[in-house]
């Protein structure tokens, strides 16, 4: 533990950062960064807030950031960045010790590349500032589940999060073209194409056509850094990233009106060509049959499953309304195993051809589109949901005030489904406990990813954040999805490894090809010191190599 002392920490931090008031010690403040979701289940419902950093500083460039890391090197200190700051993994993973680097003050779109679809962005560029410019291009960015505030560059360089167009636009991972990497240790590092041609010129301005390829020969560094969950602020900063961007069927900008979360198409009127349907099927066998048809039709610009109570819950403006409404109970009744799907095209011939796809897909598979959502209000309500991001989170905390998730690892498409079913059943126990909300116990989320190359569904689950035993039910069910990861193939999923960090690759590393081993030679070499704050990642002290 280090001694220096937190008023020598802020005289020195003010001469990195040159003001004042981009520095606090605050114990107020510092608590507003420690509170987030889903800090209660990291401390086993005992608390809504994790853990408290020494300070929070706001950099404005990536000298201040090297001088920063640097300075936790040489103090025995840590630091971790983080940018929008949305989820628990953002908070800290030790109290009192570790310097939080606020990106907030980086936040521009530095170029696009509209010929070669690409654009580089500073840390606090989120979703809905992307599409703003994108949408003028014709082009169109992956944003993760999460929403349209979320940062860009952290869902490309850092965390694991998948988003409603993965089906055309792929996730997280797979967009990353090059990134400018602040190493642990204060180094330096221009990963992939760009960085062969700014070896001397800092201060090149940037063009995105540079950034076309994310790795360079031999070994990948992409490997390294990114992986597939990425490092959560536990591997260095990230200042720049160039992202892939996909091409978009739609006009130059959305028609709409109202104010958020509450964004409407004007008049309910879809862009031309575009369409939404949701489509349902009896069986499990017929969806996961009928799912993978739709992802390998090459026609989805959006293809996602949306259990029963989430849709309801999402379309109506309140719990009152929602409880209250016999339209929205009857669609819980109704729906079994269903898809949404939105397709975009470029003509009325192209639209004619994917509706006609649709339609004998369902046929062949005995699913069914489901009539009330055909209405014109219904429709736009589901595409500027997931188009736009603009409201598909407050749904999942409305019923109880907090959610959580599980389950939701890589595979294919069949696999996926089977873990699916596993998941129902362990959250079926503790919803009769009456632990967690009664949500049918069904209440999967997910997608087929590139055309079905790939795919994943993980188990949402709520409960009510004001209730200890409700919190207690949350931390028993995420203990009963790590044992039944033991004994089912269930993979690397959501709410596990990215969650308690070191304490489950201690569990999964020997089930997943002793994976920890790798991760902690990694964190080893490049973080010797154990400066960028390992809490969420990997801590080398505390990972159990046999």
């Amino acid at each position: 533990m280090s001694s220096i002392k937190i008023n020598t920490v802020i005289k020195d931090m003010k001469d990195i950062l040159g003001k004042k008031r981009y520095i606090t010690a605050d114990p107020g403040i510092l608590d507003t960064y420690a509170f987030n979701w889903n800090a209660d289940n990291l401390n086993e419902g005992k608390s809504k807030f994790a853990n408290r950093p020494l300070c929070v500083v706001l950099p404005k460039n990536i000298h201040e950031i090297i001088r920063v890391v640097k300075y936790c090197n040489d103090n025995d200190l840590q630091f971790k960045a983080q940018s929008t700051g949305w989820g628990v993994h953002n908070t800290v993973g030790e109290e009192n010790k570790v310097i939080l680097l606020d990106l907030r003050r980086m936040n521009k779109i530095l170029d696009i590349d509209e010929k070669n679809m690409i654009m580089v962005v500073e840390p606090y560029v989120n979703g809905a500032q992307a599409q703003a410019e994108l949408f003028k291009y014709g082009l169109n960015c992956h944003i993760a589940g999460c929403g349209a505030n979320a940062s860009l560059l952290a869902s490309v360089t850092s965390m694991v999060g998948q988003g409603w167009t993965g089906v055309s636009t792929g996730f997280s991972n797979r967009n990353i073209l090059g990134v400018e990497w602040v190493q642990p240790d204060g180094n330096l590092c221009q990963v992939g194409s760009w960085g062969s041609f700014n070896e001397s010129d800092s201060k090149k301005e940037i063009d995105a056509s540079e950034w076309f390829l994310a790795d360079g020969p031999g070994p990948s560094l992409r490997g390294v850094y990114r992986g597939y969950f990425g490092a959560f602020g536990g591997l260095g900063v990230f200042t720049k990233a160039a992202i892939k961007l996909y091409y978009l069927a739609g006009p130059p900008e959305l028609e709409t009106e109202g104010h958020s979360p509450a964004i409407i198409l004007k008049k309910w009127k879809l862009p031309k060509y575009a369409d939404a349907h949701m489509i349902d099927w009896q069986k499990w066998e017929d969806f996961k049959e009928g799912g993978l048809k739709l992802a390998q039709s090459g026609i989805c610009w959006s293809l996602c499953r949306n259990a029963a109570f989430i849709v309801a819950l999402a379309a109506s403006p309140s719990n009152t309304e929602f409880y209250n409404n016999q339209m929205f109970q009857n669609l819980i009744k109704e729906l079994k195993f269903n898809l949404t799907i939105i397709t975009m095209a470029n003509s009325k011939r192209e639209a004619e051809y994917q509706d006609k796809v649709i339609r004998k897909i369902i046929e062949n598979t005995n699913g069914e589109i489901v009539e009330l959502i055909e209405a014109e209000p219904f429709k736009a309500l589901l595409f500027m949901a997931i188009a736009k991001q603009s409201n598909t989170m407050r749904g999942v905390f409305r019923a109880g005030g907090g959610f959580f998730t599980s389950l939701g690892a890589l595979g294919s498409w069949d696999w996926c489904v089977e873990g699916a079913k596993i998941g129902k059943n362990l959250k079926k126990k503790e919803i009769e406990k009456g632990g967690l909300v009664d949500d049918g116990a069904d209440n999967v989320w997910g997608l087929p990813y590139e055309n079905g190359t790939f795919s994943h569904l993980e188990e949402l689950y709520m409960y009510d954040v004001t209730d200890p035993e409700s919190r207690k039910a949350s931390i028993r069910y995420l203990e009963s999805v790590v044992e039944a990861s033991k004994k089912y193939p269930l993979g690397l999923g959501l709410g596990t490894v990215d969650g308690k960090g070191s304490e489950m690759h201690n569990i999964f590393g020997p089930l997943a090809c002793n994976y920890h081993k790798w991760l902690k030679k990694i964190k080893e070499k490049f973080d010797p010191n154990n400066a960028s704050d390992p809490g969420f990642y990997i801590n080398p002290k505390k990972v159990n190599i046999k």
